[in-house]
C-alpha cells in the first residue's frame, strides 16, 4: 500500500511540473527486513544512479543506516513511520508527527477532557518513550497508573486487573496491529461500560471498525492527520485502490523509494 501510495504521489506531482520542464523518475529496491548492510548497498547504488530525496524504508531497523547516509550526503530522507529517535535538524522529513509534539496533543485531549486521574497502557518501549514525553509536563496533579500489555495474544489479566481496581479512565497506547484485539478484550472484560472513556494514542483508530463497540456506551477518542469525508481525499485513496496490485509484497519485505529529479 505504502509504495502503490508513493507511486501515486509522483504521478500527480509529474501533472502538476508538465510545464515546468521537469522530470521525476523513481526508482525502487527490495531489502530484506533486518540486513542493514544489503540495504546500504543498495542505497549507495541508487546514490550512484544521481538520486536526489530518499523514501524509506518503513522497517525501523533498517531506517538507521538510510537516514546516516542521506545525512552525510545532505539529500532528504523522507520517512512515514513512527520514529521515537527522531532528530530535530536532520535531512529528514518525517510525515508523522515528532513525538513530543504527538505527547503535546495527547496532554491537550486529557486537559480539554478533564481527567484529574487515569491510567496508562502501553505496549513496548516504543509506546514507553511516548508515556515519557507525557509524564514530563503531566497534565494533572492527580495519580496517573501505568500498566504494560502481556507480550499477547492474551491481555485479559492486565485488563481485568484495570477493571478491578474500579478505573475508568484509561490512555491506551499500543500498535494499530493490536489495537483492536486489545479493546474487545477490554469489552469481554467489562473494561467498556457507559463509565468508562478510552483516549486511543493510534493515529490509525479512524480506520477501526468500531461497531462491536458502539453499543457498550463507551466514550473513544482518538485523533487523526487526514479529513475522511475530503473530496480531494477521498479521490486519492479511489487512485490508490485502482492502482493497487492484488500480489502484495511479501511482509518480510520493505521498499525503500527513491526520487531522482532531472533538469
Amino acid at each position: 500500500m505504502l509504495e502503490t501510495a508513493f507511486k501515486s504521489s509522483v504521478d500527480v506531482a509529474k501533472a502538476k511540473m508538465i510545464a515546468s520542464g521537469v522530470e521525476l523518475d523513481v526508482i525502487s529496491k527490495i531489502v530484506p527486513l533486518y540486513d542493514s548492510f544489503e540495504t546500504q548497498h543498495h542505497v549507495c547504488e541508487m546514490l550512484a544512479e544521481g538520486v536526489t530525496g530518499m523514501f524509506g524504508p518503513s522497517a525501523g531497523d533498517t531506517a538507521p543506516i538510510v537516514q546516516s547516509i542521506c545525512d552525510y550526503k545532505e539529500i532528504p530522507h523522507i520517512q512515514t513511520r513512527w520514529d521515537i529517535n527522531q532528530k530535530r535538524g536532520s535531512c529528514q522529513i518525517n510525515l508523522y508527527p515528532h513525538p513530543s509534539t504527538l505527547a503535546e496533543a495527547l496532554i491537550d485531549i486529557i486537559i480539554a477532557v478533564d481527567w484529574k486521574s487515569f491510567t496508562i497502557i502501553y505496549e513496548n518501549n516504543e509506546s514507553l518513550m511516548q508515556i515519557t514525553n507525557i509524564l514530563k509536563s503531566p497534565p494533572t496533579n492527580h495519580p496517573i497508573r501505568i500498566r504494560q500489555l502481556s507480550p499477547g495474544p492474551n491481555y485479559r489479566k492486565e485488563l481485568r486487573e484495570i477493571k478491578d481496581s474500579g478505573e475508568t479512565k484509561i490512555l491506551l497506547d499500543c500498535s494499530f496491529g493490536i489495537l483492536s484485539e486489545v479493546l474487545l478484550q477490554a469489552q469481554q472484560v467489562g473494561l467498556m461500560g457507559s463509565e468508562h472513556n478510552f483516549i486511543i494514542a493510534s493515529l490509525d483508530m479512524h480506520t477501526l471498525d468500531l461497531d462491536a463497540f458502539k453499543y457498550s456506551g463507551t466514550n473513544i477518542t482518538g485523533m487523526r492527520l487526514v479529513k475522511p469525508l475530503d473530496s480531494e481525499f477521498q479521490d486519492t485513496v479511489s487512485q490508490w485502490t485502482d492502482n493497487l496490485s492484488p500480489l502484495e509484497p511479501d511482509d518480510k519485505t520493505v521498499l525503500p523509494e527513491t526520487i531522482q529529479v532531472r533538469m
